[in-house]
Protein backbone atom coordinates (compact mmCIF):
# COMPACT_ATOMS: atom_id res chain seq x y z
CA UNK A 1 0.00 0.00 0.00
CA UNK A 2 1.17 3.79 -0.73
CA UNK A 3 2.48 5.45 1.81
CA UNK A 4 0.46 9.27 1.80
CA UNK A 5 2.32 12.11 2.65
CA UNK A 6 0.89 15.34 2.84
CA UNK A 7 3.03 18.42 2.76
CA UNK A 8 2.07 21.35 4.50
CA UNK A 9 2.40 23.29 0.82
CA UNK A 10 1.24 21.11 -2.18
CA UNK A 11 2.78 22.30 -5.61
CA UNK A 12 1.26 21.06 -8.68
CA UNK A 13 3.85 21.73 -10.79
CA UNK A 14 5.70 18.53 -8.83
CA UNK A 15 2.34 16.58 -10.52
CA UNK A 16 3.41 14.29 -13.29
CA UNK A 17 2.52 11.06 -14.70
CA UNK A 18 5.71 8.49 -14.16
CA UNK A 19 4.70 5.40 -16.16
CA UNK A 20 1.62 4.10 -18.04
CA UNK A 21 0.76 0.17 -18.36
CA UNK A 22 -2.01 -0.65 -21.16
CA UNK A 23 -4.03 -3.27 -19.09
CA UNK A 24 -6.61 -3.89 -22.06
CA UNK A 25 -7.05 -2.39 -25.72
CA UNK A 26 -10.02 -3.00 -28.15
CA UNK A 27 -10.70 -1.29 -31.05
CA UNK A 28 -11.64 1.96 -30.41
CA UNK A 29 -10.02 2.47 -26.94
CA UNK A 30 -7.29 1.14 -24.40
CA UNK A 31 -7.53 1.02 -20.81
CA UNK A 32 -4.72 2.32 -18.86
CA UNK A 33 -3.18 2.16 -15.47
CA UNK A 34 -1.47 5.58 -14.46
CA UNK A 35 1.34 6.02 -11.74
CA UNK A 36 1.96 9.89 -11.23
CA UNK A 37 2.73 12.18 -8.09
CA UNK A 38 0.46 14.00 -6.67
CA UNK A 39 0.92 17.82 -5.51
CA UNK A 40 2.00 16.38 -2.25
CA UNK A 41 4.76 14.58 -3.49
CA UNK A 42 3.19 11.18 -3.46
CA UNK A 43 3.13 8.25 -6.00
CA UNK A 44 -0.30 7.52 -6.50
CA UNK A 45 -2.15 5.32 -9.40
CA UNK A 46 -5.06 6.05 -11.69
CA UNK A 47 -6.91 4.18 -14.20
CA UNK A 48 -7.90 6.26 -17.05
CA UNK A 49 -9.02 5.51 -20.94
CA UNK A 50 -7.03 6.43 -24.26
CA UNK A 51 -8.22 6.11 -27.42
CA UNK A 52 -6.39 3.35 -30.16
CA UNK A 53 -4.47 5.14 -33.14
CA UNK A 54 -1.71 4.37 -34.95
CA UNK A 55 0.92 6.38 -37.39
CA UNK A 56 -1.75 7.50 -40.38
CA UNK A 57 -3.15 9.73 -37.34
CA UNK A 58 -0.97 12.68 -38.33
CA UNK A 59 -1.50 16.63 -37.93
CA UNK A 60 -4.71 17.64 -36.14
CA UNK A 61 -5.98 14.15 -36.06
CA UNK A 62 -3.02 13.05 -33.88
CA UNK A 63 -4.00 15.36 -30.72
CA UNK A 64 -7.77 16.22 -31.24
CA UNK A 65 -9.90 12.78 -30.84
CA UNK A 66 -13.49 13.89 -31.80
CA UNK A 67 -15.49 17.39 -33.08
CA UNK A 68 -18.98 18.49 -31.57
CA UNK A 69 -21.03 20.73 -33.82
CA UNK A 70 -23.81 23.27 -32.27
CA UNK A 71 -25.93 23.14 -35.32
CA UNK A 72 -28.13 26.18 -35.32
CA UNK A 73 -31.39 25.76 -37.83
CA UNK A 74 -32.98 29.01 -39.25
CA UNK A 75 -36.62 28.23 -40.30
CA UNK A 76 -38.20 30.21 -42.72
CA UNK A 77 -39.94 32.47 -40.50
CA UNK A 78 -36.36 33.35 -39.39
CA UNK A 79 -36.60 31.59 -35.68
CA UNK A 80 -33.88 29.53 -34.40
CA UNK A 81 -33.63 26.11 -33.18
CA UNK A 82 -30.79 23.85 -31.89
CA UNK A 83 -31.08 20.74 -34.37
CA UNK A 84 -30.12 17.72 -31.80
CA UNK A 85 -29.42 13.63 -32.53
CA UNK A 86 -32.04 11.11 -30.50
CA UNK A 87 -29.64 7.90 -29.85
CA UNK A 88 -29.40 4.72 -27.90
CA UNK A 89 -25.95 4.59 -26.26
CA UNK A 90 -25.13 1.34 -24.73
CA UNK A 91 -22.67 2.58 -22.12
CA UNK A 92 -25.99 4.25 -20.47
CA UNK A 93 -28.05 1.84 -21.51
CA UNK A 94 -30.68 4.76 -22.34
CA UNK A 95 -31.95 6.91 -25.31
CA UNK A 96 -29.62 10.36 -25.46
CA UNK A 97 -29.99 13.68 -26.54
CA UNK A 98 -26.99 14.60 -28.13
CA UNK A 99 -25.01 17.18 -30.38
CA UNK A 100 -23.97 16.14 -33.55
CA UNK A 101 -20.14 14.93 -32.81
CA UNK A 102 -18.01 11.79 -33.78
CA UNK A 103 -14.58 10.50 -33.62
CA UNK A 104 -11.99 12.40 -35.92
CA UNK A 105 -10.82 9.79 -39.17
CA UNK A 106 -6.88 9.50 -39.74
CA UNK A 107 -5.50 12.58 -41.33
CA UNK A 108 -9.02 14.55 -41.30
CA UNK A 109 -8.83 18.20 -40.24
CA UNK A 110 -11.18 19.19 -37.31
CA UNK A 111 -12.67 21.18 -39.59
CA UNK A 112 -13.43 18.25 -42.63
CA UNK A 113 -14.90 16.15 -39.18
CA UNK A 114 -17.55 19.00 -37.94
CA UNK A 115 -18.84 19.51 -41.64
CA UNK A 116 -18.62 15.39 -42.23
CA UNK A 117 -20.16 14.66 -38.82
CA UNK A 118 -22.97 17.23 -39.48
CA UNK A 119 -23.73 15.83 -42.18
CA UNK A 120 -23.44 12.11 -41.93
CA UNK A 121 -25.60 12.49 -38.25
CA UNK A 122 -28.36 14.89 -39.55
CA UNK A 123 -28.05 14.63 -43.33
CA UNK A 124 -27.81 18.83 -43.12
CA UNK A 125 -25.13 21.11 -44.63
CA UNK A 126 -24.41 24.02 -42.80
CA UNK A 127 -21.80 27.00 -42.24
CA UNK A 128 -19.24 27.38 -39.76
CA UNK A 129 -20.03 30.91 -37.55
CA UNK A 130 -17.66 30.27 -34.86
CA UNK A 131 -15.12 27.73 -34.36
CA UNK A 132 -13.75 27.45 -30.68
CA UNK A 133 -10.33 28.66 -30.78
CA UNK A 134 -8.27 25.31 -29.33
CA UNK A 135 -9.18 22.05 -28.49
CA UNK A 136 -11.09 21.24 -24.81
CA UNK A 137 -10.98 18.14 -22.50
CA UNK A 138 -13.82 16.07 -22.93
CA UNK A 139 -13.61 14.23 -19.15
CA UNK A 140 -9.81 14.69 -18.23
CA UNK A 141 -10.38 12.65 -14.94
CA UNK A 142 -10.39 9.70 -17.15
CA UNK A 143 -8.99 10.36 -20.36
CA UNK A 144 -6.70 12.89 -22.17
CA UNK A 145 -8.89 12.98 -24.89
CA UNK A 146 -9.89 16.41 -26.68
CA UNK A 147 -12.27 17.43 -28.82
CA UNK A 148 -12.67 20.68 -30.98
CA UNK A 149 -16.44 22.75 -30.67
CA UNK A 150 -18.08 24.17 -33.33
CA UNK A 151 -21.33 26.46 -33.65
CA UNK A 152 -22.59 25.80 -37.53
CA UNK A 153 -25.76 27.55 -38.97
CA UNK A 154 -27.78 25.68 -40.92
CA UNK A 155 -30.03 27.53 -43.82
CA UNK A 156 -33.24 25.59 -44.82
CA UNK A 157 -33.80 27.39 -47.72
CA UNK A 158 -30.08 26.65 -48.66
CA UNK A 159 -30.55 23.61 -51.80
CA UNK A 160 -28.38 21.26 -50.02
CA UNK A 161 -31.04 21.13 -47.60
CA UNK A 162 -34.09 20.55 -49.72
CA UNK A 163 -33.93 16.78 -49.07
CA UNK A 164 -31.47 15.86 -46.15
CA UNK A 165 -29.68 12.32 -45.93
CA UNK A 166 -28.15 10.75 -43.22
CA UNK A 167 -25.10 8.57 -43.83
CA UNK A 168 -24.79 6.09 -41.22
CA UNK A 169 -21.81 3.83 -40.49
CA UNK A 170 -23.26 -0.61 -40.16
CA UNK A 171 -25.80 -0.24 -36.59
CA UNK A 172 -25.36 3.45 -36.31
CA UNK A 173 -29.00 4.98 -36.12
CA UNK A 174 -29.80 8.60 -34.95
CA UNK A 175 -32.98 10.88 -35.00
CA UNK A 176 -33.39 14.75 -35.88
CA UNK A 177 -34.95 16.47 -33.02
CA UNK A 178 -35.23 20.05 -32.62
CA UNK A 179 -35.76 23.19 -29.85
CA UNK A 180 -36.29 26.63 -30.04
CA UNK A 181 -33.16 28.50 -29.24
CA UNK A 182 -35.05 30.83 -26.95
CA UNK A 183 -36.66 28.41 -24.74
CA UNK A 184 -33.82 25.54 -25.04
CA UNK A 185 -34.15 25.15 -21.29
CA UNK A 186 -37.85 23.81 -21.29
CA UNK A 187 -37.42 21.80 -24.56
CA UNK A 188 -34.69 19.85 -23.42
CA UNK A 189 -36.92 19.07 -19.79
CA UNK A 190 -39.57 17.68 -22.04
CA UNK A 191 -36.66 14.38 -23.01
CA UNK A 192 -35.83 14.39 -19.99
CA UNK A 193 -39.03 13.58 -18.86
CA UNK A 194 -39.39 10.72 -21.57
CA UNK A 195 -36.44 9.43 -19.62
CA UNK A 196 -34.06 10.38 -22.02
CA UNK A 197 -30.38 11.39 -20.94
CA UNK A 198 -29.57 15.01 -21.98
CA UNK A 199 -25.71 15.27 -22.54
CA UNK A 200 -24.26 18.11 -20.42
CA UNK A 201 -22.49 19.99 -23.11
CA UNK A 202 -25.90 20.90 -24.34
CA UNK A 203 -27.46 21.87 -21.19
CA UNK A 204 -23.94 23.87 -20.21
CA UNK A 205 -24.75 25.87 -23.98
CA UNK A 206 -28.18 26.47 -22.72
CA UNK A 207 -27.77 27.25 -19.59
CA UNK A 208 -25.23 30.06 -20.86
CA UNK A 209 -27.93 30.91 -22.92
CA UNK A 210 -30.33 31.57 -20.06
CA UNK A 211 -27.92 33.66 -18.17
CA UNK A 212 -27.05 35.46 -21.45
CA UNK A 213 -30.40 36.73 -21.58
CA UNK A 214 -31.03 36.94 -17.39
CA UNK A 215 -27.49 39.41 -17.42
CA UNK A 216 -29.20 41.58 -20.17
CA UNK A 217 -32.36 42.67 -18.98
Amino acid sequence: MTNIVNEKEPDLTKCRVLSRDVVASGKWISLVNLSYLDAFGNQRLWESVKRVKNSEFTGESATVNACDVVPIVIQPDGSRHLLLSKQYRAPADSITIEFPSGLIDAGESCDECAHRELTEETGFTGTILIKAPYPVGYSPAGSASLGQFYIMEIDLSHPANDVPQQHFDPGEYCENVIVPLDTAVEGLAAFQEKGYIVHSNIMMFVLGLRLGQTLGK
